[in-house]
């Protein structure tokens, strides 16, 4: 099976693993570091990090860091191959293929009656969910229950490759911990090296739809904070959305150094309309 390289494993919105080649030579030369990942999302870019660092993976929707841990746990207890340990994973799935409804509306069912207590037991059901949903999106409506609909895809051995990669990188690291944080509650302190991908203001998902101007701000803050301190870090954002400038972090960023990674704006979004979008690395 080919290893699909610096792919997120589950096809997560956002990724930052696509540009590891572009900031690579940002990261920190010292052979060994306590590194927090506060936006994870899908951890491809933890994956491809140096195999000494000590990494701590954070993300505030509990299902994804659960589900990921659950899973680099599972597999490296089960003794398997990766490729064999993911076969028998798509084999369990409930969603049979592009176009089994049926399976997906029963995984749907079953992990919104799940209670919050139990609500682990669907991790895996949770993953179905996600490699199965219209465009891969996370989404709960306001009583904590899945509502997305079928989205004519399932775990297919591209996405299986993905994932068989991502363990292969996992499993090399000294340390990895998944953690399910508001990045308010993180000691910033505690760490040498931060990378931050936030929710983009301009590029809202549904499910972090709440993230406002004032968070930024705020985190941006905090940032500065941790600098004074001497920590190190790199940031990604956005300084053009559809050709509209994004101020407060053209203005903050000024402080800092940047390398531009390029204009996103091509296939990354259905509904993107004209105007350039610009990603930007920044870092200290």
């Amino acid at each position: 099976m080919k290893r699909l390289k610096n792919n997120c494993a589950w096809n997560y919105h956002g990724s930052k693993g696509k540009f590891y080649d572009k900031i690579k030579h940002l990261l920190p030369n010292v052979p060994e570091i306590e590194c927090l990942d506060l936006f994870a999302g899908g951890a491809s870019l933890s994956s491809m990090l140096p195999d000494n660092w000590e990494i701590t993976c954070n993300d505030k929707i509990w299902d994804i860091g659960k589900m990921q841990g659950q899973f680099l746990s599972d597999y490296l207890d089960s003794g398997d191959s990766a490729e064999d340990w993911v076969t028998s994973l798509a084999k369990e799935s409930l969603v049979k293929g592009k176009d089994d409804l049926e399976g997906y509306l029963e995984a749907k069912k079953c992990y919104n009656q799940l209670k919050d207590s139990t609500r682990w037991e669907g991790g895996y059901i949770f993953f179905d969910l996600v490699c199965s949903s219209f465009s891969n999106y996370i989404r709960f409506n306001d009583s904590g229950e899945w509502n997305l609909n079928f989205g004519k895809r399932y775990f297919n051995p591209s996405m299986q490759k993905k994932l068989v990669g991502w363990l292969e990188r996992m499993e090399k690291k000294k340390s990895v911990d998944f953690t399910c944080n508001d990045w308010r509650e993180v000691n910033f302190e505690e760490y040498s090296f931060i990378i931050i991908d936030p929710t983009y203001l301009n590029t809202c998902a549904q499910y972090n739809s709440s993230w406002k101007e004032e968070d930024t701000i705020e985190l941006l803050k905090a940032v500065d904070g941790y600098v004074a301190l001497g920590g190190e870090f790199i940031m990604f954002e956005e300084v053009l959305s559809k050709g509209t400038p994004n101020k407060i972090i053209t203005d903050w960023m000024k402080k800092y150094k940047h390398v531009t990674l390029g204009d996103e704006s091509v296939g990354c979004n259905y509904q993107r309309k004209d105007g350039i979008t610009l990603e930007v690395c920044i870092y200290n």
